[in-house]
C-alpha cells in the first residue's frame, strides 16, 4: 500500500471520520521523523547506509533497484525539517498528480525572526556565533543567515552602536521585499522525482542555496502526491518541533498535534527510554485522561534506527549471555524497550482507580494502550528490495 501508484488507491479506512484522519508525527532533532515518514509513503534514501550530508550531492551514491525518491528531507547531521509539511492525497484544485503549495512568512512574522536574530547575535558576543539551548533566539539566527547569507552581518560588532539594530533590520527587510512574504508559492510536477526536486529547496534546511535559501521563509507546506497510502482521506503532518523560542511557533506546531487524530511520537531508539523531548510530549495529565477515556490509536510511540547497535553494550547492559547472537541482542533492546515505554507511560497513574469502560462496539472504541513500534527504514528497505521492490513477500 505504500507504493506511489494510483492504481493501487486504498477505497475506505476501517475508521470513517468526518474529516480527514490527521496522523501526527513529531519528536526531537533526528529522531527519524522524515525518515519514517519516507518509508511509510514508499520513499526511500538512495543508500541502505546514512549518507551524510546530502545523498544528492555525492555522485559515486548508487540507488538499490526499485527504490523511488525520498520526498522529505532526511539528514544525519543535522534537522532538515524547518516548517510544517503536510501530506495528502491530490484534490480537485491540483492542476497534475504531484502539487505543493508553500505558505510563506508574513512581513510582520519574518520582521520578528529578525529582531530576535539581532537579539541572538548580541548575546553571544563579539566573534561568536549564536548556539541553539544557549542564546535565546539562535535559532532565528541561523534562518536569516541562511536565507541572506554572509551579507547580513548580524554580528555583536555591527550591532553595538545605537540604533544599529533598528536600521539593519529595516535594510533587511527591503532586501526581502521581493520575497513575497505573505504569499503562497504553487509547484506542480509529473514525475515524483521531479517533484522532490521542486520542493527541496522550500522543505530542506540543510539546502544552502547561493545567494540566499528559501526554507527559512516557508511558513508550511502542504504536498499533494499520489501515495496510495494517503488515497482513502489520511493526511500526514511531518512536525519540527514544539520547543520553539518564539512563542507563536510553539503554539502553532501544539495546536496541529492537538488537533490531530493519531499522534507517533518518535525517538532514536538508543535514548527513547529517557528522552526528555518525548517525555515532554506525554505529561502526566494527558497520560491519565488517556487511560481512563482514551481510545486505541490516539497515541503510539516509535522507536527508530532499531537496526544500529553495539552487540558487546548490549550484552552487558541487559545482562545477556556472552554468546548471544546480534539478531537476538537486537530483539531483546526491542523488548527491553518496550517495556520501559509502557511502564513510564503509566508511572504515577493509579489503574486502579480507572474503572471498568463497557465492550467497545467498534476498533476505534477500544480502550487505550500505548502501542511501541520498533523500527528500521533500512531493513524495510532491504525487505522490500528482497522482495523485488514491490513490497514484502508472504514468505517475508
Amino acid at each position: 500500500l505504500s507504493a506511489a501508484d494510483p492504481a493501487r488507491r486504498v477505497e475506505v479506512l476501517p475508521y470513517h471520520a468526518a474529516e480527514p484522519l490527521k496522523v501526527v508525527v513529531c519528536g526531537g532533532t533526528g529522531a527519524g521523523k522524515s525518515t519514517l515518514l519516507n518509508a511509510l509513503l514508499g520513499c526511500s534514501t538512495p543508500s541502505l547506509a546514512c549518507t551524510c550530508p546530502r545523498p544528492d550531492r555525492d555522485a559515486s551514491m548508487t540507488r538499490p533497484e526499485g527504490c523511488s525518491t525520498p520526498i522529505l528531507p532526511t539528514s544525519c547531521m543535522r534537522a532538515c525539517t524547518a516548517a510544517v509539511i503536510e501530506l495528502a492525497w491530490p484534490d480537485a484544485d491540483c492542476s497534475g498528480p504531484y502539487e505543493a503549495r508553500v505558505s510563506l512568512v508574513s512581513r510582520e512574522e519574518w520582521r520578528e525572526a529578525l529582531l530576535a536574530a539581532c537579539a541572538a547575535a548580541v548575546s553571544a558576543g563579539p566573534g561568536k556565533t549564536p548556539q541553539v539551548g544557549e542564546h535565546r533566539g539562535a535559532a532565528d539566527w541561523s534562518r536569516v543567515t541562511s536565507c541572506y547569507g554572509a551579507s547580513a552581518s548580524i554580528t555583536a560588532e555591527a550591532l553595538a552602536a545605537p540604533g544599529a539594530t533598528e536600521a539593519l533590520v529595516a535594510s533587511l527587510m527591503e532586501r526581502a521585499a521581493d520575497k513575497g512574504l505573505g504569499s503562497r508559492v504553487l509547484l506542480s510536477a509529473s514525475t515524483e522525482a521531479e517533484f522532490a526536486r521542486l520542493v527541496q529547496p522550500y522543505v530542506d534546511s540543510s539546502d544552502e542555496a547561493e545567494g540566499g535559501a528559501l526554507w527559512p521563509l516557508v511558513h508550511r507546506a502542504t504536498l499533494f502526491a499520489p501515495f496510495s497510502l494517503l488515497s482513502a482521506g489520511l493526511r500526514l503532518y511531518d512536525v519540527p518541533g514544539t520547543h520553539d523560542e518564539n512563542q507563536a511557533r510553539a503554539l502553532s506546531m501544539r495546536s496541529i498535534i492537538a488537533s490531530a487524530h493519531t499522534v507517533l511520537i518518535t525517538s532514536n531508539i538508543r535514548r527513547a527510554c529517557n528522552d526528555k523531548s518525548a517525555k515532554d510530549l506525554m505529561p502526566l495529565p494527558l497520560r491519565r485522561e488517556l487511560l481512563q477515556r482514551g481510545s486505541m490509536g490516539e497515541l503510539a510511540f516509535v522507536a527508530s534506527q532499531a537496526d544500529i547497535f553495539n552487540r558487546s553494550e548490549l550484552v552487558e547492559n541487559l545482562r545477556l549471555d556472552d554468546e548471544t547472537p546480534p539478531l537476538q541482542c537486537a530483539l531483546a533492546r526491542n523488548a527491553f524497550t518496550k517495556r520501559e515505554l509502557t511502564k513510564s507511560f503509566t508511572q504515577n497513574v493509579p489503574l486502579a482507580s480507572l474503572g471498568a469502560r463497557p465492550p467497545p462496539e467498534a476498533w476505534h472504541e477500544a480502550p487505550f494502550k500505548l502501542p511501541v513500534f520498533t523500527v528500521s527504514a533500512v531493513e524495510h528497505r532491504k525487505l522490500l528490495a528482497s522482495a523485488g521492490g514491490g513490497g514484502p513477500s508472504d514468505d517475508a
